[in-house]
């Protein structure tokens, strides 16, 4: 559900900006427009980064509420597989 959230974002984001533009005759800079649209994408990198990085990649185990200590574990675990190719 709330993996859904940042492209939900960005379909707003493009109805809001678009009818202000044709309804209320609103000029947007179109600087602005793609600033937020950056900022709705990049938030929505972050989270999917986070939530997969934060799962408990041992199923033995059960991950915590945050996963702030499998974020621990499994960053090091990412980087050494990177580094290998």
């Amino acid at each position: 559900m709330c993996e859904s959230l940042p492209a939900a974002g960005c379909e707003c984001r493009a109805l809001l900006s678009g009818g202000a533009q044709v309804v209320q005759k609103v000029d947007l800079p179109m600087g602005l427009v793609y600033t937020v649209q950056s900022l709705i994408f990049g938030a929505g990198f972050v989270g999917i980064s986070y939530g997969v990085l934060s799962a408990s990649w041992d199923p033995e185990r059960k991950g915590g509420a945050l996963g702030l200590d499998e974020v621990k574990q499994n960053f090091p675990v990412l980087l050494d597989a990177l580094r290998k190719k």
